[in-house]
């Protein structure tokens, strides 16, 4: 498993801010946190969703990343992923 936090540098209201991202061997997306500028967060899993992935198509690190500065990238552990996983799920119930 790799973990995943995407930062997306913009100002629009209605697109995520940030991604933090669960990815299998297969590149399939299996849990996901977006954020959004006014606080919401939308929490995602493929198995709670009965699909393989939450992506159409397989995961692609070049998808967090750019030459133009438009998002940052950076790798978490399990136990970062799994803490904010908790807490996010806990402040959306």
């Amino acid at each position: 498993m790799k973990y995943h936090l995407g930062f997306w540098h913009h100002l629009e209201k209605d697109q995520p801010v940030w991604m933090m991202s669960e990815v299998d061997e297969l590149q399939n997306v299996l849990r996901q946190i977006d954020r959004f500028w006014d606080g919401p967060s939308l929490i995602r899993s493929a198995q709670a969703q009965g699909m393989p992935s939450l992506l159409e198509v397989p995961f692609e690190e070049e998808m967090l990343s750019d030459e133009d500065g438009e998002f940052s990238h950076f790798y978490l552990t399990k136990e970062e992923f799994e803490r904010i996983w908790i807490s996010t799920a806990a402040s959306t119930e």
